[in-house]
């Protein structure tokens, strides 16, 4: 109502008593809406609500592989393995990466004033909690929970991959190469989400309606689709980083650009041709769409960041980091453990992202400074966590996911204090 009050003032011409014509209206409407703070759009909560979600299951995946560190290997732990992998791979990443950061950010680099489809948002909000609930209980209600929530979680992907894409599409006001790689990397996530999850629940459907569904034939669902969620993770959180870190060279992007294209969109087409005839997944196929174009994704990017110069905050800090493990993840496979390690290396550099993502929203919608001592607390622990996951010992096994969780945890007084703020207009403002 305020903006429609504001345009009236706008047509409105001195002597005149008639306004001007529909379509000058709407464009008049549109400069109004422009004009306001984009950086604060109407539905921030959307993004919250994806993010605490995020945050709700990695905790859950935490407490889980504490469990399965404590208790050995048998099979209830298998069962608590199995969901601990589901958790961290669908629950986690793609949620809090296209779901919480897509949520947040993506209007404010638009200028608008928030996404296309809030309710297709909503919708795919519950879908995606009910999927983590059921998934959570599948170790007392057994294998087909499970498979029941994959298959809520891919509708829910779907429905907000498709939010992603209609904003983009329907919202944007410049070119395409005028895009920034934040919000090409969230469009190309979605694209694939659009073509793994439903691959996911119709591989589910067949042992759904003859009543087979086993353990072991989830797990091999978990290890067939580990190449489209590595390239989700691996695209989404390139975008998060460059957010922060990259400045504009026309002449760069479009070759970055057309990489993480191989990653996202030319990786899941293959390997779903594998997958619906029967090859299965090869090691060539990681190689030519995941590590070759990683790789040279990252010797570009950071051949231009050397000669570039931009302010250490901690948006900055984390997206640096999330470079550095996304960049040696792949080196970790001349470990002995190398496959698990590499992965979980990526992993963990998109976790860094999330919060590279997390910071930068929080600063750009509340104005409010990280204090050195919080920021480095965090840090600090998300990193020993990070390199004692990694480690292959048990002992330090556990101290990584205690600093894992912990490092969740710090988002919790951060928030509180940017509600705080938001709500009353005067949060505890701190120094950086």
């Amino acid at each position: 109502m305020h903006d429609r009050f504001h345009v009236i003032e706008l047509l409105k011409k001195p002597g005149d008593t008639q306004y001007r014509g529909r379509d000058e209206e709407d464009k008049v409407l549109t400069q109004a809406r422009r004009s306001t703070d984009a950086s604060q759009p109407t539905r921030w909560a959307d993004g919250a609500l994806y993010f605490g979600l995020a945050m709700m299951a990695g905790l859950a995946g935490g407490a889980l592989a504490f469990l399965i560190s404590r208790h050995g290997s048998d099979a209830h732990q298998s069962v608590n393995a199995l969901i601990h992998g589901y958790l961290l791979e669908l629950f986690v990443i793609p949620v809090a990466l296209l779901g919480g950061l897509g949520r947040w950010l993506i209007p404010a680099r638009l200028d608008v004033r928030g996404m296309a489809t809030p309710r297709l948002d909503r919708g795919s909000w519950v879908v995606l909690t009910a999927a983590a609930f059921l998934l959570a209980l599948g170790d007392r209600l057994g294998p087909v929970a499970i498979a029941l929530s994959l298959g809520l979680w891919s509708v829910g992907a779907v429905g907000m991959a498709s939010g992603t894409i209609i904003t983009v599409l329907n919202e944007r006001h410049t070119t395409f190469r005028d895009l920034s790689l934040f919000i090409w990397s969230q469009l190309l996530a979605s694209c694939t989400v659009i073509l793994s999850a439903p691959l996911l629940a119709g591989a589910l459907t067949r042992p759904l309606l003859h009543g087979f569904v086993s353990t072991q034939l989830l797990a091999q669902l978990l290890d067939a689709f580990h190449l489209p969620l590595l390239g989700l993770a691996l695209v989404s959180a390139f975008g998060a980083a460059a957010d922060n870190l990259w400045r504009r060279n026309r002449a760069a992007q479009p070759v970055i650009v057309a990489l993480c294209a191989v990653i996202a969109v030319g990786g899941p087409l293959l390997w779903a041709h594998d997958l619906l005839t029967g090859g299965g997944s090869s090691a060539w196929l990681e190689i030519v769409t995941l590590a070759a174009p990683a790789i040279g994704v990252m010797a570009l990017w950071c051949r231009l960041l050397w000669r570039e110069s931009f302010a250490f905050t901690w948006p900055a800090i984390w997206s640096c980091g999330a470079l550095l493990l996304l960049s040696a993840g792949w080196g970790l496979r001349l470990m002995p453990a190398g496959d698990a390690a590499a992965h979980s290396a990526v992993l963990f550099g998109a976790m860094f992202a999330v919060f590279a993502g997390y910071y930068s929203w929080l600063q750009t919608t509340s104005r409010l400074h990280i204090p050195r001592w919080f920021g480095l607390l965090h840090f600090s622990l998300c990193a020993i966590g990070t390199v004692c996951s990694l480690w292959p010992l048990v002992t330090l096994n556990r101290v990584g996911e205690g600093a894992m969780g912990l490092s969740l945890l710090c988002v919790l007084p951060l928030s509180a204090n940017m509600l705080a703020y938001r709500r009353y207009g005067h949060g505890r403002r701190t120094v950086r």
